[in-house]
């Protein structure tokens, strides 16, 4: 059962049912269709932003792949190609940089119980760094635009930005960086609103978790924080 939050057309499925439910409080994943089944729902939506002028930047990800596999962004829909269940959405184009460079939190989750619902966070995320500098005329370049690991590692700039000495970092770098910059940030906050998004995205799957004490699951939540300071979930991994 842990495919309804590792998978994700079946957590977009979750998490719309719950916003439905609940509406604004489930407003922290971006606005997304399941490609094939909802590509004529897409294109209308597509169709509604470009009549309004706005030059919307989409992303489109393979429903099963990790990794940042077959990801691409694009903004004009002649461009949208896929030969799998994958998931388009809305791209999240004010992210926070850090030196001029996309970042995002990989959050370990543990939970022992669905019902009731226990669950345990690990304070010392990771800091992923895009080793490019952040640029949406060059959509092309997922070295600036995704954070995966597994991509990053093979940039000519894998030491990290600014000469920062790696791509990764831990809570506490992540903490100096602000207390240096003398940012009125207050990480607390932020954090706050993960630990909610967090609970929120469990409860989504919990009804279809069925009872085993003797079980437990341990996430890795994607997050990213906007400029405004608002936490998205970008996806659920093992």
């Amino acid at each position: 059962k842990s495919a309804e939050m590792t998978r994700k057309y079946s957590l977009l499925r979750n998490l719309r049912r719950m916003k439905g439910i609940y509406g604004q409080l489930y407003d922290y994943s971006p606005e997304s269709w399941i490609l094939p089944n909802e590509y004529v729902k897409f294109c209308q939506r597509y169709a509604d932003l470009q009549d309004n002028e706005k030059h919307t930047i989409w992303i489109c990800k393979p429903s099963d792949l990790s990794r940042g596999r077959k990801i691409f962004v694009f903004r004009d829909i002649s461009e949208l190609t896929y030969d799998c269940t994958a998931i388009v959405q809305k791209y999240v184009d004010d992210p926070m940089l850090m030196f001029g460079h996309k970042f995002d939190l990989r959050i370990y989750v543990l939970v022992t119980s669905f019902q009731p619902l226990r669950v345990y966070m690990y304070r010392d995320l990771m800091v992923r760094f895009a080793t490019e500098t952040y640029d949406t005329s060059k959509l092309g370049n997922m070295l600036s635009h995704l954070t995966n690991t597994s991509l990053n590692k093979h940039s000519d700039h894998a030491t990290g930005p600014a000469g920062t000495g790696s791509y990764k970092w831990n809570f506490k770098q992540l903490e100096e960086h602000f207390k240096a910059t003398d940012s009125d940030l207050d990480f607390g906050v932020i954090w706050g609103r993960i630990d909610n998004l967090v609970n929120l995205t469990l409860l989504s799957i919990a009804p279809q978790i069925p009872h085993a004490p003797q079980a437990f699951e341990l996430y890795g939540f994607d997050v990213l924080v906007d400029k405004n300071l608002k936490p998205w979930l970008l996806e659920g991994n093992f």
